[in-house]
C-alpha cells in the first residue's frame, strides 16, 4: 500500500475553467476542451452564478463536465480556489474560455512534470495577440527566471502556461482571491514560500487578448496590483527603479530630468559615502545590474525542444 499525497489522487490532470456571464465565449471553449481532456482527466466548470444561459450549454456536455458549481463568487481567483478545493488531479490546469491550448504541449508539460519532480509550478510559453501583433512568450538561455521574484518582472511569461503540482498547494496555499494580477500573485507567492517554479519552452497556448479580457477591462486594478506585489516581495530598490522605468516609458520628458539630477546624485554619493561607493553605484547604474531595467529580447529564437529554462 502506498501513503504519499499523489498516490491518491485519482486524477492526471484537473482542469479548471472559471467562468460568468460569458455564455458567448463558453460553447466554443468546451468544445476546444474536448480536444484536450483526456480519459484520465477531469474537468471542473465553477460558474459566478450566470444568468446568460451558461447552465443550459453545461448540460450540451454531459460527458465532458465532470464537476459544475454555479453559485455566487467575488472573484476569477475565487472561482478557481473552489475548483482547486474539488480537484482530485495530480496536476491542476487552469483554463479560460477566450485562449487557445494544445493538448500535445500539455502533455509534454506534465511529462516534465513527472521528470522533475522538484518542480512545483510549471509554465509554459505560446503566442499573445493584441491588437493584431503577435508576440511570443518564450524564454532565453541565460534567464535566472524563478530566482526570486524579480526575476518575474525581468522575463516574459503568463499565468496561461501555468501547470500546478497539486501537492505543492499545501506549502503554496491558493490563489489570492482579492488580486486582480492573479499569475504574478500566485507566482511570487509560490517563489516567496520557497516552491521551485520553472519555465518549460513547450508551446501550449495561443492567447489573444479582447477589449473584454481582464488586463482591459480591470487595468487599473491590475496595473496597481501588479505594483504592490512588486513592492510586496522584491528589495525597495528593484521597486523603485521599475517604477521609475515604467514611468520613464509612459512619460516622455522624465529622462530628460535623469539627466539634470545626476550631477548632484553624483556628487552626494561621493561627499556621503566614499569613491568606492560611487564607483559600485555608477558601474550598477550602467550596467543595470539590479535588473530592474532589464527587458528580455522582443524576438528571440524559439525553439520549442521541451527543455526547462533553468539557472
Amino acid at each position: 500500500m502506498q501513503y504519499d499525497f499523489d498516490s491518491i489522487l485519482a486524477k492526471r490532470i484537473s482542469f479548471i475553467l472559471s467562468t460568468k456571464n460569458r455564455s458567448q465565449y463558453l460553447q466554443k471553449a468546451l468544445e476546444k476542451t474536448l480536444e484536450i481532456v483526456g480519459p484520465l482527466d477531469e474537468l471542473i466548470v465553477i460558474d459566478g452564478d450566470s444568468t446568460d444561459g451558461t447552465r443550459e450549454i453545461i448540460k450540451e456536455f454531459p460527458t465532458l463536465v465532470d464537476i459544475f458549481v454555479s453559485e455566487p463568487d467575488e472573484s476569477e481567483g475565487h472561482g478557481f480556489n473552489k475548483g482547486i478545493l474539488l480537484a482530485s488531479g495530480k496536476y491542476i490546469k487552469l483554463l479560460t474560455d477566450d485562449d487557445i491550448f494544445y493538448s500535445d504541449a500539455i502533455d509534454e508539460a506534465v511529462l516534465l512534470m513527472e521528470n522533475n519532480p522538484d518542480i512545483d509550478l510549471l509554465i509554459g510559453g505560446g503566442t499573445k495577440n493584441k491588437n493584431g501583433t503577435e508576440s511570443v512568450v518564450y524564454m532565453r538561455e541565460g534567464s535566472d527566471f524563478g530566482r526570486n521574484v524579480e526575476s518575474l518582472y525581468r522575463s516574459s511569461w503568463c499565468g496561461i502556461g501555468f501547470l500546478i503540482r497539486r501537492s505543492s498547494l499545501s506549502k503554496a496555499g491558493i490563489f489570492n482571491a482579492e488580486s486582480t494580477a492573479l499569475d504574478m500573485s500566485f507566482a511570487a507567492q509560490c517563489i516567496r514560500k520557497g516552491l521551485k517554479v520553472r519555465f518549460a519552452r513547450v508551446n501550449m497556448f495561443y492567447h489573444p487578448i479582447y477589449e473584454h479580457s481582464g488586463t482591459n477591462l480591470k487595468k487599473k486594478a491590475w496595473e496597481e496590483d501588479y505594483y504592490q506585489i512588486c513592492k510586496q516581495y522584491c528589495s525597495r530598490s528593484f521597486y523603485l527603479n521599475f517604477r521609475w522605468n515604467i514611468w520613464r516609458r509612459k512619460y516622455k520628458w522624465l529622462p530628460h530630468f535623469d539627466l539634470m539630477v545626476l550631477p548632484y546624485r553624483s556628487i552626494r554619493v561621493l561627499l556621503t559615502k566614499g569613491p568606492n561607493s560611487f564607483i559600485r553605484k555608477a558601474k550598477k547604474r550602467i550596467f543595470k545590474e539590479d535588473g530592474s531595467d532589464m527587458v528580455m529580447d522582443k524576438s528571440p529564437e524559439v525553439v520549442w525542444d521541451g527543455s526547462i529554462a533553468d539557472y
